[in-house]
């Protein structure tokens, strides 16, 4: 009939959860690279991370970033955010439900990973009530993570084009994003009578104190390490003490290995010769990004 062909989608008017503080409410999606953005080896395996699941804190808008090669490994980060945040504390804590208690729970859509059993093993294993499961293909129903992708994927393309580090990495520079806007602040109205508002950045509510810029560093830009221990010794005194490369980012911020993650004094750096070091003796000069990013120096302009 007519009216069958003219069936459309029904448009979403459920409204998202919303938290009173964090923790109590999480986004949770998955995004993904294609194998084709990402060089290949010689044996033609891909390089570099293929999958990131992404967690938006509902009350502060905070975005943690995990990334790895398959999404088989996807809930062993979602079981590592979880534990971060402390929700074992509560597992068999029926005395806390009279003392404030607040039920946490988690958003995602209609994705494979996040409706798997290892997930559901993840939600009860951390003492979450329930897995608010939206209906597949429908972006507008985890609008707040997906609204955070498209934003990360336009953070992330301009990091590599403007320092000319290769797309392997590109991992880095989506931690680098998620980093930055952590720490951006936005107006939020203190007084609604009155009017009056404050400037609060997503880390502050999240963790409840004020992030530090003092080692923030723009993605990809030039510097040089130096060398140290066995590997000095091996150059000879007449060699140059230092080598060159490009900062991917500091590791207070988080550096994460395989499927461990870790906090770590000193910066994160990819040397010329394509080895990933970390070390606190780096001196950073930022002006060939500030006078215009990787490709307009090589053009000479």
């Amino acid at each position: 009939t007519f009216g069958d062909a003219r069936m459309r989608r029904i448009p979403y008017e459920r409204a998202l959860l919303r938290a009173e503080a964090p923790g109590e409410v999480t986004y949770v999606d998955v995004f993904s690279v294609s194998k084709h953005d990402l060089p290949a080896g010689v044996d033609g395996e891909t390089l570099g991370m293929q999958n990131a699941i992404m967690f938006v804190d509902s009350y502060s808008r905070h975005e943690t970033l995990f990334f790895c090669k398959s999404q088989r490994e996807l809930p062993q980060f979602a079981r590592l955010y979880m534990l971060q945040l402390g929700t074992q504390a509560h597992i068999a804590g029926h005395f806390l439900l009279g003392a404030g208690f607040r039920r946490r729970s988690v958003h995602t859509d209609g994705g494979t990973p996040m409706n798997s059993k290892e997930f559901e093993a993840v939600l009860l294993e951390c003492g979450l009530a329930a897995n608010v499961t939206t209906c597949p293909d429908t972006p507008e129903s985890n609008s707040v993570v997906e609204r955070r992708f498209g934003t990360l994927i336009a953070d992330v393309r301009s990091r590599l084009h403007m320092s000319g580090v290769d797309r392997r990495h590109w991992h880095h520079a989506a931690r680098h994003s998620v980093v930055m806007r952590n720490k951006l602040a936005s107006q939020r109205v203190v007084d609604p009578e009155t009017g009056d508002v404050s400037w609060v950045t997503p880390a502050e509510l999240f963790y409840g104190r004020r992030p530090s810029h003092r080692r923030t560093v723009a993605f990809g830009a030039p510097c040089r390490v130096l060398i140290q221990g066995a590997a000095r010794k091996r150059a000879g005194k007449l060699a140059q003490p230092c080598v060159r490369g490009r900062v991917l980012g500091h590791g207070e911020d988080g550096v994460q290995f395989g499927k461990a993650f870790r906090f770590m004094m000193g910066y994160i750096v990819l040397l010329d010769s394509g080895e990933l070091v970390y070390s606190k003796q780096v001196e950073i000069d930022e002006r060939p990004l500030l006078a215009g990013g990787h490709t307009h120096a090589a053009s000479g302009r």
